[in-house]
C-alpha cells in the first residue's frame, strides 16, 4: 500500500505533536539550574541539547520550505530557550498544517535511509528506505571485554543479520571501519581521525548498527555548494542505530536483580529508554515494579549528581 502525500504529512504532523507532548512532560518543572546540570564531563548539559533540538525543528523548517539552512544557536536562558523550543515545533506544525507545498517528502523529513528491528528469534531486520544502495552496514555487540561485529556489506532492499560472535576486538573493529571509509574515498589519515572519535562513545556496552550513509541522501539532506567549484568533493557520512536486543533486556534484569549498578552504568544515557522499552513489554507486575523503581533510581541519581556538582 503506498500513503498518500496528505497522509505522510499528517502522520508527520502526529511525531511532531508527540516530540511536543513528550517534551513538555520532561520540561515541566525543570528549574532554572537544571540547564546546566552534567553527566560527566563530555555529554552535552540540557540547556545545549534543548537548543539542538530547537535548530533541529528550525531546520526542518527551512528544509520542508525548500530554503534549507542550519545555525547552531547559543543556548539562551533556560525559560528562553524553553519557549524557543516550542515555537520552533509550533512553526513547523503550523506549516504542516497549511496548504503550502512541501518541497522535500514527508517521509525524508521523518525517516532515516535505514531500519532495524529486532525479530520474534533474535535477530535484526535491517530495511533500507532509500533508492541507492546503502554501501555497508556494520552490526556491533559488546558485552563487558567481549566484543563483536558482523560486516554486512551492502544493502538494496533488506538483511536479517544474525548476533556477532563475541570473539573480536575494538581495534579490529577499527581497522575494519577505516579501510570501509577509505574505500569510500576518504584519505587513510582523515579514516582514522574519524574512528578515533567514536572509540569512547560508540563502541560501548549493547548493540549497534553502523551504515555508511548513502551519497544522494547526504546531498538531499546536507546540500553542498563551493565556488569556484573543485575538482572532486568526498563526503562521507556514518550513521548509527541504537538496538535494544533480548540479550540486552536480560543483562540488564540480571544486573537490577543483583543490584549490580557497575554493569547498569556501562549503558549510560540509554539506560533510561532500556528500561523504559522493557516497562512497554513486561506483564508480570513484581517485574514492572522492579524496572520502574529502576527507573526512577536512574532519575534520583542523575538529580543528586547534578546538586552534588552545582
Amino acid at each position: 500500500m503506498t500513503t498518500s502525500p496528505d497522509s505522510a504529512r499528517q502522520l508527520l504532523r502526529h511525531t511532531v505533536a508527540t516530540v511536543a507532548y513528550r517534551g513538555s512532560k520532561a520540561l515541566r518543572g525543570a528549574p532554572a539550574e537544571f540547564a546546566n546540570s552534567r553527566i560527566g564531563e563530555k555529554p552535552r548539559t540540557p540547556s545545549q541539547i534543548l537548543a539542538h533540538m530547537g535548530d533541529l525543528f528550525d531546520w526542518a523548517f527551512t528544509i520542508a520550505q525548500g530554503k534549507q539552512e542550519w545555525h547552531d544557536s547559543t543556548p539562551l536562558p533556560w525559560s528562553a530557550e524553553v519557549e524557543r523550543f516550542f515555537a520552533a515545533i509550533k512553526k513547523f506544525d503550523d506549516f504542516l498544517a497549511s496548504s503550502e507545498p512541501l518541497h522535500v517528502s514527508a517521509e525524508s523529513l521523518f525517516q532515516g535511509p535505514i531500519s532495524a528491528n529486532v525479530t520474534p528469534d533474535g535477530k535484526l531486520l535491517v530495511q533500507s528506505h532509500t533508492d541507492e544502495a546503502i554501501p555497508n552496514v556494520i552490526l556491533f555487540e559488546r558485552r563487558g571485554d567481549k566484543v563483536g561485529f558482523r560486516i554486512a556489506g551492502a544493502l538494496q532492499d533488506q538483511l536479517l543479520l544474525a548476533s556477532p560472535a563475541l570473539t573480536d576486538s575494538v581495534d579490529a573493529l577499527g581497522r575494519e571501519l577505516e579501510g570501509l571509509l577509505v574505500a569510500q574515498g576518504l584519505y587513510q589519515d582523515e579514516a582514522h581521525a574519524m574512528v578515533e572519535t567514536w572509540r569512547t562513545s560508540w563502541f560501548e556496552e549493547g548493540t549497534r548498527l553502523l551504515y555508511i550513509v548513502p551519497t544522494s541522501f547526504v546531498n538531499s539532506v546536507v546540500p553542498l555548494s563551493i565556488s569556484p567549484a573543485p575538482s572532486q568533493t568526498v563526503r562521507v557520512f556514518v550513521g548509527r542505530l541504537e538496538v535494544v536486543t533480548p540479550e540486552t533486556e536480560r543483562s540488564v534484569e540480571r544486573a537490577i536483580a543483583a543490584h549490580d549498578t557497575v554493569t547498569l552504568a556501562k549503558y549510560g544515557r540509554f539506560l533510561e529508554p532500556i528500561l523504559q522499552e522493557m516497562m512497554k513489554k513486561e506483564r508480570d507486575t513484581a517485574k514492572l515494579r522492579l524496572l520502574q523503581q529502576s527507573l526512577n533510581s536512574v532519575y534520583s541519581t542523575v538529580v543528586a549528581n547534578n546538586l552534588h556538582k552545582n
